[in-house]
């Protein structure tokens, strides 16, 4: 009875050591889909949030739009604000570029909100800001952003006029 009873708990304890691994690799794998879809929510709410901050300030919208056609067009006021909403705003678009190589977020996220980023970052004065202050960013998104740049394709929603935008 005894080489009966050995035996059996000779087979059962690696295949209970088989299933607990696979238990654990389900369950680290759901873990990782909870993250990724948590992150997904994050970036669309970060985006909609800096949206939001950008409606609610009456004038930012506005210094927005006409800092992004022209940034020498803005008050010296004006151009104080505008630093920090591209500050902002290419922080934004940081965190998402970073977290999509990480593969933290999925690929379709990054490419429906790179659209927003692709639409502003022809502007001049998108151009101008980074060019003056990329150190401010990973040098993995300053050179994505530079790509983007010398691509010379508008992409995306432009909401300035495409015939005034200079290479």
């Amino acid at each position: 009875m005894d080489i009966n009873f050995k035996l059996i708990t000779d087979i059962l304890s690696p295949v209970s050591i088989v299933v607990s691994l696979l238990y654990l690799a389900q369950q680290v794998r759901f873990g990782a889909n909870g993250v990724k879809t948590g992150m997904q929510d994050s970036s669309y709410n970060n985006l909609m949030q800096w949206n939001y901050r950008i409606l609610a300030g009456t004038d930012l919208a506005w210094i927005f739009q006409l800092g992004c056609k022209n940034i020498d067009a803005l008050d010296e006021k004006e151009k104080a604000k505008y630093i920090h909403i591209m500050f902002s705003f290419f922080k934004l678009f940081e965190n998402m570029y970073l977290h999509y190589c990480d593969h933290s977020i999925k690929k379709h996220v990054w490419e429906d909100n790179n659209k927003i980023l692709e639409s502003f970052i022809h502007t001049p004065g998108a151009k101008q800001y980074f060019e003056v202050r990329k150190s401010f960013f990973n040098a993995k998104f300053i050179k994505y952003v530079e790509g983007i740049q010398n691509s010379n394709t508008l992409v995306g929603i432009d909401l300035i006029d495409k015939n005034n935008v200079k290479n």
